[in-house]
């Protein structure tokens, strides 16, 4: 899926993935939920993802910064976009694929779909915390560096417009 890395981009992917299961796919929760730990609050998701998604803008989707910097920021990105838990059901699944997007358009192909849902929950709840050191293990053993004609073959892949305006 084409899109601009924003918040509606990780809303169309949930709607993608999901639009056959669940009639409200690609929709923010009208509920609170949690997992051990309370996700963000209802009424605070669309602030709250407006500035995860402003501070990535702001950032250049990271791809001003070296691999290792790109990494920790992929990181942390994944931690804010798991603490925010925008949707009823999916969440996991739907930030995965834009991580992997956003991972690939700076030049690390990182796939975490051979990570174990236990892995992934422990490692996800520790980041929550603010101790990434498990997701950023996970991110490092589940990633590589790829070439400058691959990361411009997923720019066009994944970009709806030019992300650096």
């Amino acid at each position: 899926m084409k899109g601009n890395f924003d918040f509606q981009y990780l809303k169309d992917i949930h709607k993608y993935l999901f639009q056959d299961v669940y009639r409200w796919a690609g929709d923010i929760r009208n509920c609170n939920i949690a997992k051990q730990d309370l996700f963000c609050l209802k009424e605070n998701i669309e602030s709250f993802g407006n500035d995860i998604f402003s501070k990535l803008k702001k950032e250049k989707y990271f791809v001003d910064y070296d691999n290792e910097t790109t990494l920790n920021k992929l990181v942390e990105l994944f931690a804010d976009i798991n603490a925010l838990h925008p949707f009823r059901e999916g969440n996991g699944r739907s930030q995965r694929v834009f991580i992997e997007a956003l991972s690939k358009i700076n030049g690390i192909y990182l796939d975490l779909t051979n990570v174990s849902k236990e892995d992934m929950i422990v490692a996800s709840h520790d980041s929550i915390y603010g101790n990434y050191k498990k997701l950023k293990e996970m991110f490092k053993e589940n990633s590589h560096i790829i070439s400058e004609e691959e990361r411009r073959k997923y720019l066009n892949i994944y970009c709806a417009s030019p992300l650096l305006k």
